[in-house]
């Protein structure tokens, strides 16, 4: 196993980023981070510490364990119809 120095040195070239914990040096990385480091950016969150649409802006194959599916596509529709 390699240790990594921070989250950013983790993410470097990695395929996929499993999250097991909701430390705040975990919540400080900004999802555009995870498209920027990563080979293929690809998270599995198992604490839901993000906001789906975030990441699916960010360019992040992005997989929430544990919250009900969502179609980004009527999400961002919908919340674009509320804001009007």
């Amino acid at each position: 196993m390699t240790y990594a120095e921070n989250p950013e040195a983790a993410l470097k070239s990695a395929n996929v980023c499993f999250l097991f914990t909701e430390w705040g040096e975990i919540q400080a990385v900004e999802p555009i981070t995870y498209k920027r480091l990563m080979r293929t950016p690809l998270v599995y969150d198992g604490r839901n510490i993000y906001n789906v649409e975030d990441m699916y802006r960010a360019g992040i194959e992005y997989y929430s364990i544990g919250r009900p599916n969502i179609n980004i596509s009527n999400a961002f529709s919908e919340a674009a119809v509320a804001s009007e």
